[in-house]
């Protein structure tokens, strides 16, 4: 399933959880040699509609490492 921000009923620990874990292991495995503006479009793409209150979700090791 595919995170869906303006969906609500995606609001559950697990599945911010589980999208914020991929994004972060795709970050570090893919993204690695990336720096700067392209990151940061990177960035801006996969978390576009994410709120404060999707965030504290997750767990703050992951949001940390973001």
């Amino acid at each position: 399933m595919l995170f869906n921000p303006i969906n609500t009923e995606h609001y559950i620990e697990k599945i911010v959880n589980g999208y914020l874990t991929c994004i972060l292991i795709y970050y570090c495995i893919i993204y690695k040699n990336r720096k700067g503006k392209d990151l940061s479009k990177i960035f801006y793409e996969d978390f576009k509609g994410f709120i404060f209150n999707i965030f504290k979700l997750g767990h703050y090791v992951t949001v940390r490492e973001l």
